[in-house]
């Protein structure tokens, strides 16, 4: 008979509800539409779970796998009930699951496969609440120490864990995420881009791109104060933040600024045209488990700003440029070299191309798959 990896979906979810997906949510449905595309050459049967009462299914995201629904809201507390009678060990009969979105309560942890995607919980505490600290504690160091392996997005994501954890390296694999190609690429009619922008974002002039939260590790606020002072200098370019929520003291710092715009919900596709139509991509954040921003951006041919620190010099090579410092006098200066450059642009574009094409979800795919085929020997 052969054997099952079952692969808990929840985290894309919120795609059929919101319109879009966040950084886990994302790279766990590239990895499910791949495997869906290979599933005829798999040596073992995949199937998919799902946990929500209004009967979504992997069908709604255009993936034909089989999966199995439980009708009830996916919830810690519910997950925490559930996991001690295997009622979705008996639904899905699995021999390997794979839980892709950090981690959670599962039924038999010794047969789970966990992919981690940053250590943020050590290196920004305080961006969680005192309830998140305590599952942390409670919960996801006991499945790190105890599960049949680990997968994470990249060599620094893995150091971290090895370090602040503590467990054996040899079960950890690295598997770096891929890029969408089909959808970020260069767009070919850069001049109906421009118009296309200016009506759906009241978007009229060059601007610098950044993809951002809330989160004091992104750099955000420092980005805001960087652009502020290039204003002054009566810049070519607008600044342009894709940002669902903000509070008031960056509202503050907008009212000082009217060419800083802020776009919120965008879909995929927005985000492919947003890419296209800027100078360069700003993403100078102060910590991340991959970065996909850098690799999306160079795949759209356009120059990517970032830092030097955790996995962004990892995925960024050579191609991407570094800020000297993290705060806004670092950026500011990048800013004013973007501005003046009329150098080797054109080669930079090519060779930011080329570097992220090395990056697929099909390579992704067919690594994880030789994981699961590993465990389930």
């Amino acid at each position: 008979m052969r054997k099952r990896v079952c692969i808990d979906i929840n985290s894309i979810v919120p795609l059929k509800s919101m319109g879009y997906l966040t950084g886990v949510g994302r790279t766990t449905f590239e990895l499910v539409k791949e495997i869906d595309r290979l599933k005829d050459e798999l040596p073992f049967d995949i199937v998919l779970y799902l946990q929500n009462i209004r009967g979504i299914t992997p069908a709604d995201f255009g993936i034909s796998l089989p999966y199995k629904n439980l009708y009830l809201p996916f919830r810690d507390y519910i997950n925490k009930f559930i996991s001690p009678v295997h009622i979705r060990t008996a639904l899905t009969r699995y021999d390997l699951w794979h839980c892709p979105h950090n981690s959670d309560y599962v039924d038999n942890v010794s047969k789970t496969i966990f992919t981690m995607h940053d250590m943020l919980m050590y290196t920004y505490p305080a961006e969680f609440s005192p309830e998140a600290h305590k599952k942390f504690e409670n919960v996801v160091l006991h499945n790190m120490r105890s599960c049949r392996a680990v997968i994470t997005c990249s060599q620094s994501t893995k150091n971290d864990i090895v370090r602040y954890i503590g467990i054996n390296p040899d079960k950890i694999h690295v598997i770096y995420w891929g890029i969408n190609h089909h959808l970020f690429k260069p767009y070919p009619d850069k001049e109906y881009l421009k118009d296309k922008l200016a009506k759906k974002f009241a978007i009229n002039n060059p601007y610098f791109f950044s993809v951002s939260c809330g989160y004091k590790r992104k750099n955000t606020i420092e980005l805001i104060h960087a652009y502020n002072d290039l204003a002054k200098q009566n810049p070519v370019n607008d600044l342009v933040l894709v940002w669902n929520h903000y509070g008031k003291d960056v509202e503050e710092l907008l009212k000082k600024n009217s060419r800083i715009h802020i776009l919120k919900n965008i879909s995929d596709e927005d985000l492919m045209e947003l890419y296209n139509g800027a100078t360069a991509t700003y993403f100078p954040s102060k910590y991340e488990g991959f970065g996909l921003p850098v690799l999306e951006s160079m795949a759209c041919g356009i120059p990517v700003v970032t830092c030097k620190n955790s996995s962004l010099t990892e995925v960024g090579g050579d191609i991407a440029f570094y800020v000297k410092s993290e705060d806004a006098q670092g950026i500011l200066e990048t800013m004013e070299n973007m501005e003046n450059e009329t150098g080797n642009r054109e080669s930079l574009i090519l060779q930011g191309i080329q570097y992220a094409s090395r990056f697929t979800w099909e390579k992704c795919a067919k690594q994880t798959i030789a994981v699961y085929n590993k465990y389930l020997l």
